[in-house]
């Protein structure tokens, strides 16, 4: 159905443009006005049919005003109008083209925060190119000819004089009853499946340049419900005590990689190996990231707090009060270090990580440049070189690396790709996500060996997670690709499943645990086999060894109040309408009664707000006095 109704976008711009180039002088104002009006229309519905599923009426009603507004307010403006109503329709088609390719990649809308990082776009060039297909070229490809006859035809114009002076007010009282909607609405997925692509723009601009649109929070809850507490007495409790701590962060990786044969060869054999002993393995491990994607593994992971969502912390927050796991670890006196092969202004980094308590930050500016894979240092270099300076750390440390060749889109020299794909996976993302994780797999096996040799392995507690997805299903090809490979439909449950696995060489410990748990369980899972007992700050996560019930509360790549439990997956409806929202049994995979979901979901809003409203609050200074 979609090919279709991009021949007839197609054809109805050519027509509609060779029409208009035929009509006189005289008439030409008014022809181009119409032109771009209908052209805008006929865009932004092109734009809904591959990002909205259910249409309310609400949403092209808003979206006709909408475009009236602009161009109405445009024509009355002073000046070459022309040229004026062409730059305003440029503006438009670029922002829709970067909407559309914006949500192939994520799954929903970009925000205007997400446009503050355009200067990162050269260092993901290749994952932009991989998703952009030739159709979304409609939205910009009709710009060519239309600057090409208003600057060569060089035909004179001749305007009506006359106009309406009730455009103005006409225009102010649309706005007005546009922007009277916004406030009830809780965030801007909502916003945009029930009023449209300029109403969702308006929202997110106020909601994070003026003022916002969170709703008010329970300081009781705030304050009383996430107070930290790691019992003494729990299972497993102190049995990584004193060691030395290593954290590999695993780029874009998933859970079925592990244990996984494709074709009969073992996607991740080291990883398989270090399961089979001395380890503590959950594989129902979820991630919980928002727009910071790594950075926000990162704050996660070592604050036990929820992202923002649409708002980067490391970008947003980097001055702010924090109690975190370095904190805490530096108490205990352990060194902290965090080694990444890329840019330490990327992502913040070096602005938040004293705020957050770190030590030391070894980046690419660090190491020798032997060779980098895509837009960093190869993971094998990255490994091979981070031995030298963990030998050379205060002990105890905790030393955390950042991995980077398996981030997206998946681009591996041909020499370095040892699977042997199918045909029908070959030039696909699937099959360059399985041959990055091969090479990232196989080069951990050599930094373990590489620490084993220099006398570090045998007395720290090496942990290994991933910090998000590499295959949403929100793209066409992995949806069709990965549904096709499993042989049920590919689903958020699926991939945003990640390993998490605590290596504690010497303690005899082979368990898989299979209870629900999220990234803000990763702290105090840690601090538990650690022994440490700390009161002070706040834990939205829970000791994984000594909970009985998991939950994981989600936001931005599915809507605020989605949720997993041990049991079940609840994905809120992208309208915020509850009754339209799907949930489904995680054994059997069919269809559950949603209401049954109305405490998870409640639950899950709870967290979130509650955590967004210490971090955007600096609640954390007076939380820990």
């Amino acid at each position: 159905m979609k090919k279709y109704g991009v021949i007839r976008f197609y054809v109805f711009s050519k027509y509609s443009l060779r029409s208009v180039l035929k009509v006189k002088q005289h008439r030409f104002k008014l022809d181009l006005l119409f032109l771009i009006f209908v052209l805008t229309i006929a865009k932004i519905i092109f734009l809904y049919h591959y990002t909205i599923d259910n249409f309310e009426t609400s949403l092209y009603l808003n979206s006709f005003l909408g475009v009236f507004v602009i161009y109405a307010l445009a024509n009355k403006l002073k000046g070459k109008k022309i040229k004026l109503l062409l730059r305003i329709y440029t503006i438009i088609s670029v922002l829709l083209f970067l909407d559309l390719l914006y949500f192939d990649y994520f799954g929903f809308m970009p925000s205007v925060t997400d446009l503050m990082f355009i200067g990162q776009v050269g260092t993901v060039k290749r994952s932009v190119i991989r998703v952009l297909k030739p159709m979304y070229l409609v939205m910009l490809i009709d710009l060519i000819p239309l600057y090409y006859f208003i600057k060569f035809k060089k035909v004179k114009l001749k305007f009506n004089k006359e106009d309406s002076s009730l455009t103005v007010p006409i225009c102010l009282i649309v706005i007005i009853l546009m922007v009277m909607v916004l406030p009830s609405s809780e965030n801007g997925t909502f916003v945009f499946n029930r009023y449209g692509v300029f109403s969702y723009h308006m929202y997110d601009f106020y909601d994070n340049t003026i003022g916002n649109f969170d709703k008010e929070v329970d300081k009781k809850i705030t304050y009383q419900g996430y107070v930290n507490g790691i019992g003494k007495e729990g299972k497993y409790f102190g049995v990584a005590e004193n060691r030395n701590i290593i954290v590999i962060q695993l780029e874009s990786f998933q859970n079925f990689l592990i244990n996984h044969y494709y074709r009969g060869q073992e996607l991740t054999p080291n990883l398989n190996r270090i399961l089979r002993k001395d380890s503590l393995y959950f594989d129902r491990f979820y991630q919980q990231v928002g727009t910071g994607n790594t950075s926000d593994c990162e704050f996660i992971t070592s604050n036990s707090m929820h992202s923002l969502g649409r708002k980067s912390i490391f970008k947003e927050y980097p001055e702010n009060s924090f109690y975190s796991l370095y904190n805490i670890l530096d108490k205990k006196g352990y060194s902290t270090t965090i080694l990444h092969g890329y840019e330490s202004d990327f992502w913040n980094r070096e602005e938040i990580y004293p705020s957050l308590g770190i030590d030391k930050f070894i980046s690419l500016k660090n190491f020798e440049k032997k060779e980098m894979i895509s837009f960093g240092l190869s993971d094998e270099v990255f490994f091979d070189q981070s031995v030298k300076y963990i030998k050379e750390l205060k002990e105890p440390y905790y030393a955390k690396l950042i991995t980077l060749t398996s981030h997206h889109p998946y681009v591996l020299p041909e020499s370095e790709k040892e699977l042997i794909l199918a045909d029908e996976h070959k030039e696909t993302l699937f099959g360059d996500y399985l041959q990055t994780i091969h090479y990232t797999d196989k080069q951990l096996g050599k930094f373990i060996e590489g620490i084993k040799r220099k006398g570090l392995y045998e007395n720290s507690l090496i942990i290994f997670y991933g910090d998000h997805a590499g295959l949403y299903p929100s793209n066409e090809e992995n949806k069709k690709v990965l549904s096709e490979y499993f042989g049920y439909e590919y689903n958020y449950d699926e991939a945003m499943n990640i390993p998490l696995i605590y290596h504690i060489p010497g303690s005899n410990i082979k368990e898989k645990n299979s209870i629900v748990g999220g990234q803000i369980d990763y702290m105090p899972t840690l601090l538990n086999l650690l022994g440490i007992v700390e009161d002070k700050g706040i834990l939205f996560g829970q000791d994984l060894n000594n909970s009985n019930n998991g939950f994981v509360a989600n936001q931005y790549y599915i809507p605020e109040g989605s949720f997993i439990d041990d049991e079940k997956m609840f994905i809120m409806s992208e309208d915020g309408i509850f009754e339209n929202s799907k949930a489904w049994d995680l054994k059997t995979r069919k269809p559950i009664d949603i209401h049954k979901c109305k405490e998870g979901y409640e639950k899950a809003l709870e967290q979130i707000e509650a955590s967004k409203y210490i971090i955007t609050n600096n609640e954390i200074k007076n939380i820990i006095k």
